[in-house]
């Protein structure tokens, strides 16, 4: 089975205009280079390099002179070029994530990756950068950026996140139960929940600093029979369940 016709098995979906332009007839295998005179059909190759990951050039001409180039790596985009002389460029690590670009007006971007392949660093040419920074869990401690906006993240054994804060004064924090269920969250707002739970899990309370509280109760094999929503002096509804 060849690529077009793995194309036309799984990628059925949004593909009309694909098929209406017999682009479907192409044999994706043995193309190199392919010119196309209409941009509708152009704009849908395109799509195609970057679906099937081909590697090839792609060019589309009109009547009046104008010209695009498109060279595509295993469906990724690494030249543009057209016939007024703008151009992008762009490269890619091993693993492929984006760690270049740039163009003929003399704007560039870089990003850098850690070993887990986590975005660690951008920066561009006009001097706006960002930096992440993640724990051993490959989770997100640390955010930051040259405007000097940051963001902060902390974690408890189990990799919950308890701690959040960030450069405008805002926080919160969130506390579990033995099973890892969530008991609380408070922010710097003067915002807090509360939730409760029974030994199989199953959430029994809650509250909140808005005064909404509600209850479930459930039977000896799980079922909820009961459930209450309250305010501070009167009972709003009550729900029983057979």
């Amino acid at each position: 089975m060849n690529k077009t016709e793995i194309l036309l098995n799984t990628c059925k979906n949004g593909l009309d205009d694909y098929f209406q332009s017999g682009l479907d007839k192409i044999d994706l295998d043995k193309m190199k280079k392919i010119t196309i005179y209409d941009e509708v059909d152009y704009d849908n190759l395109k799509w195609l390099a970057k679906k099937m990951k081909l590697t090839l050039s792609i060019q589309y001409e009109r009547s009046d002179g104008y010209w695009q180039k498109l060279k595509s790596e295993n469906g990724l985009e690494t030249y543009f070029e057209t016939s007024n002389g703008y151009w992008e460029k762009w490269g890619y690590d091993e693993n492929g994530p984006k760690t270049y670009f740039e163009n003929s007006n003399g704007f560039w971007e870089k990003w850098g990756y850690d070993e887990n392949g986590l975005k660690t660093y951008h920066e561009d040419s006009d001097g706006y950068w960002e930096k992440w920074g993640y724990d051993e869990n490959g989770q997100i401690v640390y955010y930051e950026r040259s405007n000097g906006y940051w963001e902060k993240w902390g974690y408890d054994e189990n990799g919950l996140r308890i701690y959040f804060e960030r450069s405008d004064g805002y926080w919160g924090i969130w506390g579990y139960d033995e099973n890892g269920l969530k008991t609380y969250f408070e922010n710097s707002n003067g915002y807090w929940e509360k939730w409760g739970y029974d030994e199989n899990g199953l959430k029994t309370y809650y509250e909140d600093f808005n005064n909404r509280k509600r209850k479930w109760e459930y039977d000896e094999n799980g079922k909820l029979i009961h459930f209450i929503n309250f305010t501070k002096s009167d009972i709003v509804i009550s729900i029983e369940y057979k």
